[in-house]
């Protein structure tokens, strides 16, 4: 095989699992608690996005993808990090500026 099947199969993996990040972050059971808010979709449909989002890495390993399946573990972290500082932000009513920090441009 050759690199950019390689490159390509590992962005493929960090999209599927930050896809399936934010469908799991959009559909948190605490962020819906008030009684406006429509119910958590049951727990399969849980367990199967959780499903999706830990596949593509074990698909990278069980393909001998070292690299990659590093490169998709940071992948992984990373769009955790954002869906839950950007899914925190988006409840205080709070929009980010990129490139402004405490209202001074960096």
């Amino acid at each position: 095989m050759s690199a950019w099947v390689w490159e390509v199969q590992t962005a493929l993996a960090c999209a599927v699992s930050a896809s399936a990040l934010i469908a799991l972050g959009l559909t948190d059971p605490k962020r819906r608690r008030p009684p406006h808010r429509s119910s958590p979709p049951p727990k399969p449909i849980r367990r199967a996005l959780l499903l999706a989002a830990l596949l593509p890495g074990l698909w990278l390993l069980a393909t001998a993808q070292s690299v990659g399946f590093l490169i998709w573990l940071g992948c992984v972290a990373l769009a955790g990090w954002v869906v839950a500082l950007s899914l925190h932000m988006l409840r205080l009513g709070v929009v980010l500026v990129p490139g402004l920090v405490g209202g001074v441009w960096f």
